[in-house]
Order: structure tokens, then C-alpha cells, then sequence
């Protein structure tokens, strides 16, 4: 009849719009990871992460830091449980903000890696900012879209990383310069919850630390080979605290408001 004949076309139609759609979306995969039908699974992905980290602890018990295999760039997204691992395997040096004023003092350079509207909104005195992140641009609608979630829902725009960092931080520092890194946050590498009047313990979730843009931006400046980088403990927010008692104690460390 005319009415099945209807469905039928519609039918086929809806299958053949189906069909064009997975089609042009394998082909769009393709193109994005250069592989034809080869894209990794997230269990693949997560079992080659896992490799990394283990590869990384294993060289930690052997007193070795090991090289970094994973993406040589800046923008690559590198998973935080492995730049925690590295930096872990590193030794890497977190310091108080009392110290890090005192290394400042002896010519060390206190880099702000927070984005540049909150830079302005609050920083240490004698801070550098070179943001890890910059303003995300609308250089696409899923770009355009994401920027319009952010401004409605955080009142600011979606930050995407700077590829330029290494570079901004090479124009300022030379490899052994001696390199205070610190954002508004701080975030840690400490697994330990540690409390005043009782015994360090630990919590499933600080495995990995906290992590933070100052961590991550010390984990690009050890991969890119500087040498002489510590790490802010507390960031921005430890520091004023600290500056208010300092104030109090005549020692002359200040913030910008």
C-alpha cells in the first residue's frame, strides 16, 4: 500500500543518513589520529598510562630518574598520575613560602604561571607571570562553544595551554638559573595527609598529590632541561597568609591586591 510504501522509504532514508553520518565520523577519527580504524581504545590508553607509571616506579626503587618517553611538546595532554610520578622519581624540591622568600632574596627568580587575569586580580610582589595557560581562543565552534559555558557558568573564558611557555621562560631564565615556580593554588606532591598532633596518614585520594598548574609547569621546565627549579608550596594563597604574619615579625615580604 501507498502508507507502507511511505515507511519504507522513510525507512530507508533514516538508514542511509545513519550510515553517512558513522561514515564521515570514522573518516573525521581518522584524520584526527592518523590511524584508519586504529584510534586506541580508552583501555588501551589507560593500560599504555599504567606501563608508563610503573615503568617510572620501578626506576624510582632503583634510586634512577628516568627518562620521560611520553609527547616532547607542550600542548600534548600529559595524564597528571605520570607527571606526578616523574616528578616524584626527580626528587623534586617543594619549598615553604618562607624559604622560597629567602631563595628570592638571594637572586632567585619567582615565576607566576597563573593565568593573567588572575595575576591581576593578586600576586606575589616580584612575580613574573608567564602563564601555562592562556585565554582559549574561538578558533572553532566546539572552541567558540566551550568559551560560552565557561563565561556563564565561571564568569571568565576556558583557558587552553600556552605552547609558547618553555619558550617566554627561556627569554627570562637561562637552564641553571635558579627558578621559583608558583601559581594561585600551590597543589602538592605529598601522598600524606598531615595533620598538627597527630602521625602522618594516608588517603586513596592523594595518591598522586594535588595537582596544579605550578606543578605542571615544573614538570615541562625538567623535561625541557632546567635544572635549578623548585616549587612553591600553598602558591599564591599560602604566600599572602604568610606575608600578613611576616608583616607582623617586621620581615619584608609583600603581595599585591
Amino acid at each position: 500500500s501507498e502508507g507502507q510504501d511511505d515507511k519504507a522509504t522513510l525507512a530507508d532514508n533514516l538508514s542511509n543518513f545513519v550510515k553517512s553520518r558513522d561514515s564521515a565520523s570514522k573518516k573525521a577519527a581518522a584524520k584526527a589520529t592518523g590511524f584508519l580504524g586504529k584510534a586506541p581504545t580508552e583501555a588501551e590508553r589507560r593500560a599504555e598510562i599504567a606501563k608508563q607509571v610503573a615503568r617510572l616506579e620501578d626506576a624510582m626503587k632503583r634510586g634512577e630518574v628516568p627518562e620521560f618517553y611520553g609527547p616532547k611538546t607542550t600542548g600534548d595532554k600529559i595524564p597528571w598520575k605520570l607527571a606526578h610520578t616523574y616528578l616524584t622519581a626527580c626528587k623534586q624540591e617543594s619549598v615553604s613560602c618562607m624559604r622560597a622568600a629567602r631563595l628570592e632574596a638571594g637572586g632567585a627568580t619567582l615565576l607566576d604561571v597563573s593565568p593573567s587575569d588572575l595575576f591581576a586580580k593578586g600576586h606575589a610582589k616580584g612575580a613574573i607571570n608567564v602563564p601555562l595557560f592562556e585565554s582559549m581562543q574561538n578558533r572553532s565552534p566546539n572552541k567558540a562553544f566551550v568559551n560560552l559555558l565557561f563565561k556563564i557558568g565561571f564568569g571568565r573564558a576556558a583557558t587552553e595551554r600556552d605552547l609558547n611557555f618553555i619558550d617566554q621562560v627561556s627569554d627570562i631564565c637561562s637552564k641553571s638559573d635558579s627558578i621559583l615556580v608558583m601559581c594561585n593554588r600551590g597543589g602538592t606532591l605529598d601522598t600524606m595527609i598531615r595533620l598538627e598532633g597527630r602521625a602522618p596518614y594516608a588517603d586513596p585520594d592523594r595518591r598522586y598529590g594535588i595537582e596544579s598548574r605550578s606543578l605542571k609547569a615544573v614538570f615541562e621546565l625538567r623535561r625541557a632541561g632546567f635544572s635549578n627549579v623548585f616549587h612553591v608550596d600553598g602558591g599564591f594563597y599560602a604566600r599572602k597568609g604568610w606575608s600578613t604574619m611576616a608583616d607582623e615579625m617586621g620581615l619584608e615580604v609583600e603581595v599585591q591586591d
